[in-house]
């Protein structure tokens, strides 16, 4: 929950970040998956994600794009889609490629829908499984309104496949209505289940254009007319497409 404890005063990562060299071109190698033991525990990239984190709450933005650069370069890899579906705390991973893609430092379209489907999943997988309180919920919400909102030209391309082929199959989770009014609908469904459920804190959580779409998404009629389950269901079966493409990673 880095966004919410940096805004609500929760206490930061105990460590003290290490000097990490400036960004420069890495090799492809191979993760061995029987490495990753005790797997709710440990994870080969959580230092990454804490400096990551630790960094934006900071303020100093230079190292939060190097840290950032470090932690995509061992999820660029060969098998490094483990890596994100074991990791325990993917409410903090969502929020890395969340930042991947505000503080982009590449420009690459190709990569930029990379991270902002791999933080859709992340987060969807987070409100799934781990949402135990309503501080979570709220958390949750957050995260999953500003990656979507960060994302959201990035996560046209697969969201409208998606639609598509579920078309296609006649799947029944998405509505007719859905299936004709393309991508931006089911994404402005997402959007506004997270507007929901950080409704208690907008004010304060979220400022300027991230509040003025906000009030837009929070105040659609035709949005808040579809039950919140359904859309988190529509959510859900998204990240599970998105889950099966990185375990075959």
């Amino acid at each position: 929950m880095g966004f919410f404890d940096f805004l609500f005063g929760k206490k930061k990562p105990s460590f003290t970040p290490t000097s990490i060299s400036s960004p420069k071109h890495h090799q492809t190698q191979q993760y061995n998956k029987g490495n990753l033991t005790q797997r709710s525990h440990y994870s080969p990239i959580k230092q990454n994600v804490d400096l990551v984190i630790s960094a934006f709450e900071s303020g100093n933005i230079p190292d939060l794009q190097n840290y950032l650069f470090h932690l995509v370069s061992k999820l660029n890899k060969s098998g490094s889609g483990y890596l994100i579906t074991s990791y325990p705390q993917k409410d903090r991973l969502c929020e890395c490629f969340s930042l991947c893609l505000r503080y982009d430092w590449i420009g690459d379209s190709d990569i930029r829908e990379v991270w902002a489907e791999n933080g859709l999943y992340c987060i969807i997988s987070y409100l799934s499984n781990n949402t135990t309180s309503s501080q979570d919920n709220i958390a949750g919400g957050l995260d999953l309104f500003l990656h979507v909102l960060y994302g959201y030209n990035n996560l046209r391309p697969k969201v409208q496949d998606i639609l598509v082929k579920a078309n296609l199959r006649g799947e029944t989770i998405f509505s007719q209505a859905d299936y004709a009014k393309g991508c931006d609908f089911i994404l402005d469904q997402f959007l506004f289940l997270g507007a929901s459920l950080v409704k208690p804190y907008a004010s304060v959580a979220l400022k300027g254009d991230c509040y003025y779409k906000y009030n837009e998404i929070i105040n659609n009629n035709e949005l808040n007319s579809i039950a919140p389950n359904r859309i988190l269901a529509k959510a859900k079966f998204v990240s599970l497409i998105i889950e099966s493409i990185l375990n075959d990673m």
